[in-house]
């Protein structure tokens, strides 16, 4: 909507030996790897309903969070939703989905919402839905998601390349102007432009 205000939330990357839970939902460990925050943008609920299922966070998009890793098993972290979180290494927790938190391990937690699941080992990645967290073992991924309305050239989704905060990127994409006429005139002379893409 032309003129209209949103809101960006950028995840933060998690603590290492039982730091936080990085910022936005990431589940929080006791011991080695909390996990990833969830970086998303939100519209204010009067400008209208997203179909997020949290109404509260009203979302256009969430990229997921990344699971903790639990360096003493040497097992690595679900990745972030592409869409779905990945499981976390050597067993450990379930990276969320699009409809569901992820599932803990051991005597571990779920993901709550879009919060990971926080533990003693590892802790999962915020999300759309938060992953589970894990006893021992490495945390799920938080899931990613885009407003099925208006969000027809979303073609895939990939993994950041380093463990790092999150960064959303916003792109104004303009108008294409194929001609003008007429090429010459005079000052204020009106002006026909012929192009594609023009904005609502």
């Amino acid at each position: 909507m032309p003129g209209e205000v949103l809101t960006v939330r950028v995840g933060g990357q998690g603590g290492n030996d039982g730091g936080a839970g990085g910022y936005n939902g990431g589940g929080k460990a006791a011991s080695f790897g909390s996990g990833g925050g969830a970086t998303d943008l939100r519209r204010a609920t009067a400008n209208g309903a997203t179909s997020d299922y949290d109404a509260v966070r009203n979302a256009l998009l969430v990229a997921g969070g990344a699971g903790g890793s639990d360096e003493d098993q040497s097992a690595t972290g679900g990745a972030g939703g592409t869409p779905a979180g990945a499981n976390g290494g050597g067993n450990g927790g379930m990276g969320a989905t699009q409809t569901a938190a992820g599932v803990g391990a051991g005597s571990n937690t779920n993901g709550a919402g879009s919060i990971g699941g926080a533990g003693y080992w590892a802790g999962g990645g915020g999300g759309y839905y938060g992953g589970g967290n894990t006893d021992g073992i490495a945390g799920g991924g938080g899931s990613s998601w885009v407003m099925p309305t208006g969000s027809s050239n979303v073609s895939s989704y990939s993994v950041a390349p380093s463990a790092t905060n999150g960064l959303l990127t916003i792109v104004v994409t303009g108008p294409t102007i194929t001609s003008f006429s007429p090429s010459s005139g005079v000052r204020s002379q009106a002006v026909t432009l012929t192009g594609s893409t023009w904005p609502a």
